[in-house]
């Protein structure tokens, strides 16, 4: 088991998460495997390594795109 620390740099929290974190939960299905915890502009994980860097990668893809 790994860990990893996700920092929410430049996008604002409430565009990240959604209204009531509806977009976040998306993630939290994906990726049923890890253990994800959120906390303001942090995102703690557990879980595999592989998985952990494909689940950063999709969270950088999504911040590229809130940032247009």
């Amino acid at each position: 088991m790994a860990e990893k620390l996700i920092y929410l740099e430049g996008v604002d929290p409430v565009d990240f998460y959604g209204v009531n974190n509806v977009r976040f939960h998306k993630f939290i299905e994906l990726f049923p495997d890890l253990k994800i915890v959120s906390r303001g502009n942090e995102i703690r994980l557990n879980g595999e390594k592989t998985r952990l860097q494909e689940f950063e990668e999709k969270v950088d893809l999504y911040i590229r795109y809130l940032r247009k």
